[in-house]
């Protein structure tokens, strides 16, 4: 027959209590507190909605809650390339497990800010070898990983403005100097253009505040069409840049696929939503234990061509049917 004090003791067990050895006295067992990893997506501007609704959608795949089983932080500079670094040396305050960094500039400052948290590249647009983020693509040594925009593909916009406008002779290309990474892509831009006969027209930038001064000198300017190289800066006015160019009746092409999807003519470039889908499986992998100096880095994988036929309407423009038929996604 068990004495009370083993019936006791078995009830307590069940209860998550104990007895002092010696003198009966109960004590609660110690619950230690749940650890829940904290991401920051850290970049220059607030992320557009559906580039989160992608990264959220990819760690929900993986099991990972936003605010239950982990929490993800923004963090940006609004929009000031000079707040990069200030910021950046704010991540690891409160402590996070994994810094998801978009675009050079923030992935830069973020690998200045630590050489030991882990970052995810999302993406960085060129080539992070040649920009010293990593030792080679296959294992990147150090702290940094994710996807890298290798292929510049402005030539590829200039040729696809050609078969869409046969006349062009004339192109505006509003893109920040600052950024090494556009050097390349004007420079594959330029080369396309003459091949085709089209006269490129320089329209630079380093800040944000001066994207009102660059679109009035290229809408008086009238040129044939608009390209503009996307980063963060240009995503800060995008809606301006987008209804500036209809309101001119000014054909667009745009490297990022929800600029035609909100009103810009047409987009070729690689889909940022897989992009950011595809960081959440590398932060999966970091907070299961994996380290980012063996995690390979890699390349887009999907490319798309959009065309708003709402925004051909709006400005008189008929595309062609070779063209139609090329688009991946064509919006009605």
């Amino acid at each position: 027959m068990n004495t009370r004090r083993e019936v006791l003791r078995g009830a307590l067990a069940l209860t998550g209590m104990t007895l002092l050895p010696g003198c009966g006295i109960d004590l609660p067992v110690a619950q230690q507190p749940r650890r829940v990893p904290r991401i920051a997506l850290f970049r220059l501007s607030p992320a557009p909605p559906w580039q989160l609704e992608a990264f959220h959608q990819g760690l929900r795949e993986h099991g990972w809650i936003d605010g239950d089983t982990i929490v993800v932080e923004e963090r940006y500079a609004d929009g000031r390339s000079e707040a990069l670094s200030e910021v950046a040396a704010k991540l690891l305050r409160p402590e996070v497990e994994v810094i998801v960094a978009s675009g050079v500039e923030a992935i830069l400052a973020a690998k200045q800010a630590t050489s030991t948290t882990p970052i995810v590249m999302s993406p960085y647009g060129g080539d992070p070898v040649a920009g010293g983020v990593a030792e080679s693509l296959g294992r990147p040594g150090g702290n940094v990983t994710g996807v890298a925009n290798l292929g510049q593909l402005g030539g590829k916009r200039a040729e696809l403005l050609k078969e869409t406008l046969p006349g062009l002779s004339s192109l505006a290309v509003l893109w920040n100097t600052n950024n090494l990474v556009k050097i390349e892509d004007f420079r594959e831009t330029q080369e396309a253009a003459s091949a085709a006969g089209i006269q490129i027209r320089s329209f630079g930038v380093r800040r944000a505040e001066e994207i009102d001064g660059a679109l009035s000198a290229i809408f008086q300017d009238a040129p044939g069409a608009l390209m503009v190289f996307q980063e963060p800066i240009m995503e800060a006015n995008r809606r301006r840049i987008i209804d500036g160019a209809i309101a001119h009746r000014l054909p667009s092409i745009f490297d990022i696929n929800s600029w035609a999807e909100e009103g810009g003519l047409m987009s070729y470039g690689a889909d940022s939503r897989d992009i950011y889908f595809r960081a959440a499986a590398y932060v999966d992998k970091i907070l299961r234990g994996a380290n980012p100096a063996v995690l390979p880095i890699e390349r887009p994988v999907k490319f798309d061509f959009f065309i708003n036929l709402r925004t051909a309407q709006a400005i008189g423009l008929t595309i062609p049917q070779p063209i139609l038929q090329r688009a991946t996604v064509i919006i009605q």
